[in-house]
């Protein structure tokens, strides 16, 4: 005769274990975003695409053009067993003074770029125009799609977080402070939160 009550009990130990062990199959296979550090400053125009070289003797009239692009790194990083790339990654900028989180865009104005195992993509953060001080951010499409946008004057510090999200990671968030060093020069401080 069968005793039924030792076949549930298995039945919920079976079902208890396997679930356990999808959770923690689930955990190790989960790629691992990290923002780690910014880039720049870099010399743009309005339009990212027209790539200047800062060179002595600029004429006056194209100073307005000009700004210095910062980006952050966001890197994948390479585990001892179950590396996968991240997926359809997507940046944001919660600011203190802001009432609604921005999209940013990603370095060749990808808006969910893949992230694979041991490599980085950059996100482009924001630019300070050389001669007037402003800060733009970027927009999930770029600089200049559909409109650019202004984010400070550039004569008071930027406080917020800066978080990426993925299909199949879990979102990793640092804070970050935007520093006006001098008119046209931005210090950027990302910590943990």
């Amino acid at each position: 005769m069968v005793d039924f009550s030792s076949v549930l009990v298995g039945a919920v130990v079976g079902a208890v274990v396997g679930f356990l062990a999808k959770v923690i199959y689930d955990e190790l296979k989960t790629p691992r975003l990290g923002i780690r550090e910014t880039v720049g400053p870099f010399l743009i125009t309005y339009e990212p695409k027209k790539v200047l070289n800062l060179v002595s003797g600029a004429k006056k009239s194209e100073l307005h053009k000009m700004y210095h692009a910062y980006r952050i790194r966001v890197y994948n990083k390479q585990k001892t067993l179950f590396n996968l790339s991240a997926k359809n990654c997507v940046a944001w900028l919660e600011l203190e003074t802001a009432k609604e989180p921005y999209q940013l865009c990603w370095v060749g104005e990808e808006t969910s770029p893949t992230i694979n195992v041991g490599d980085y993509r950059e996100v482009a953060l924001c630019a300070r125009n050389v001669e007037t001080g402003v800060i733009l951010m970027s927009t999930e499409k770029g600089y200049s799609y559909p409109s650019y946008r202004i984010i400070g004057d550039g004569k008071r510090e930027l406080a917020g977080h800066l978080r990426i999200t993925s299909e199949n990671s879990k979102r990793t968030k640092k804070k970050i402070l935007v520093k006006p060093v001098n008119r046209d020069l931005l210090e950027i401080e990302l910590s943990d939160c």
